[in-house]
């Protein structure tokens, strides 16, 4: 994966940090991703795993996909997000999420909120538009927040793949890395007392916890923990594609997804 720029690395540190689609309309070469709704109630975090203070953060990081990943590093806390004053609140007390904030915007993504399900798209020249669904509790709004800024930090690879399997996996590890962001966020919060919940199914969370773990004592890379939770998203995770969250007959896996965009891009020949 790329190195990042010296501007992204002044907005980068730290040591590693969080999806409803239409394949069908891709806005650019890269599929917009997009984030599960919360779960009703909202799950709460595995209960044997202690919250991180939410500021004791090594130092450098290396880019993420040479061994590396990492927490970004907010540079003020007066971060704004355009989805309300009550989102903000959370969004500064916490150094990830302020972070991710700060880094799409200077990469050049716009936030705005959606009706429908949140979702990032792509522009072709760089940056796009991060498209968030809106909930009343603004923790549910924050969660989606962090999920869909995980995806900014990936970008310019999807042009590289060759094979149908490949461009799965690929987009698998992004689900990885954005969910690790997730629960970089989520202990941070926690450690304030300010509920927030981590968007993907309630019997998966503590497994992501435990890769999280892992990697935070070094016993796994960034690169492993990503594709570890990836692979679980594989089939272990669904996405609402028609907008029916009553009607879960219609969802599909994320390999479904990954792979029909691919095939949406890639038509037999003749």
């Amino acid at each position: 994966m790329r190195e990042l720029t010296n501007e992204e690395l002044f907005l980068v540190a730290g040591a590693a940090a969080a999806a409803d689609v239409d394949p069908s309309e891709p806005p650019t070469e890269i599929p917009p991703i997009v984030v599960n709704p919360p779960t009703s109630p909202p799950p709460s975090p595995p209960p044997t795993i202690p919250p991180s203070p939410p500021v004791e953060q090594p130092g450098p990081i290396t880019p993420p996909g040479t061994g590396g990943g990492g927490l970004p590093n907010p540079t003020d806390k007066n971060t704004t997000t355009d989805l309300g004053a009550e989102v903000d609140v959370i969004v500064n007390k916490s150094a990830t999420l302020e972070g991710l904030v700060q880094l799409a915007q200077a990469k050049g993504f716009q936030i705005e909120t959606s009706d429908t399900y949140s979702r990032t798209e792509y522009a072709a020249t760089g940056g796009g538009t991060v498209y968030i669904k809106t909930y009343a509790s603004p923790s549910d709004t924050a969660a989606q927040l962090t999920h869909e800024l995980g995806h900014t930090l990936f970008d310019g690879e999807w042009n590289t793949v060759a094979d149908r399997a490949s461009a799965i996996n690929m987009g698998l590890a992004t689900e990885g890395e954005a969910t690790i962001y997730s629960i970089a966020v989520q202990r941070e919060l926690t450690a304030q007392g300010v509920s927030f919940n981590i968007p993907a199914a309630p019997a998966n969370v503590a497994s992501y916890n435990a890769t999280y773990d892992a990697y935070q004592a070094g016993q796994i890379n960034w690169d492993a923990a990503s594709a570890q939770i990836g692979e679980s998203f594989r089939n272990g995770e669904r996405i609402d594609v028609n907008g029916t969250p009553a009607n879960a007959a219609d969802d599909i896996t994320y390999e479904q997804y990954y792979g029909s965009y691919w095939d949406s891009k890639h038509p037999p020949a003749g």
